[in-house]
């Protein structure tokens, strides 16, 4: 995920291929069935439970330089190539309003174009736009608003 930082030398070294192991798979399956049984995924309103949690995930300190860290290099590379940068924020379902207003500043303020492409789903729609009920990554249908919404984005400022 974009805000959880990795340490640098995980990037330069060679990679060792390593045997399977799926230990996080039962409790994840365990989470989720528990999840969809709630009925999470049927109400629109779950996440106004704990809002001040999902309100600042990902905005701690450390993740906040983080991205910070990201997109500077990032805007590095952009200038000396001079290629305009698009940030997208890429979600079948609406992203904490603190987050996405986080990420439109750290944007403008690298001299990027920002797109929020959660703000085109509806949270009732998450079950319309997973791959199914315990994996709620992106299906076709999502990948299609995605690439419809950031085709227009990208035409109407002349980036293509």
């Amino acid at each position: 995920n974009d805000f959880e930082p990795f340490p640098e030398f995980l990037f330069h070294q060679k990679y060792q291929p390593k045997r399977i192991r799926h230990s996080w798979f039962y409790p994840y399956v365990f989470e989720k069935l528990g999840e969809i049984f709630q009925g999470r995924f049927k109400s629109p309103d779950y996440t106004k439970k704990d809002s001040a949690r999902i309100e600042t995930a990902g905005l701690s300190a450390e993740n906040r330089s983080y991205v910070h860290g990201l997109l500077t290099r990032i805007e590095a590379f952009g200038v000396g190539h001079k290629i305009p940068m698009v940030l997208l924020n890429l979600d079948n379902h609406p992203t904490p309003a603190a987050y996405v207003r986080f990420l439109e500043q750290e944007a403008i303020a690298a001299g990027f174009y920002f797109l929020n492409l959660s703000a085109f789903f509806l949270l009732k729609e998450l079950p319309h736009y997973s791959l199914y009920r315990a994996d709620l990554h992106p299906n076709k249908d999502a990948q299609r608003v995605f690439a419809e919404h950031l085709y227009d984005f990208l035409m109407d400022r002349k980036l293509v």
